[in-house]
């Protein structure tokens, strides 16, 4: 239980971020005018693909199903 809960704690911080991401690239392109959409994914994605790719590193590293580091 205390996994499963440790996990679910893990996977809303991955969302919390991600949604500050996406946040902060939607102020950071606000005034660009016609470049806006364009300078949003030229910000967005790459801060969006670290944190899923790192995101799903941790939690398959640290909440392996064998065990605390993936011992079966």
């Amino acid at each position: 239980m205390k996994t499963h809960m440790s996990r679910l704690l893990a996977t809303c911080g991955l969302n919390g971020l991600i949604l500050g991401e996406l946040t902060l690239s939607m102020y950071l392109s606000h005034g660009k005018g016609d470049e806006m959409p364009g300078y949003f994914l030229m910000v967005f994605l790459p801060m969006v693909l670290i944190t899923i790719g790192g995101g799903g590193f941790l939690v398959r590293r640290f909440f392996a199903q064998g065990g605390p580091h993936g011992e079966s």
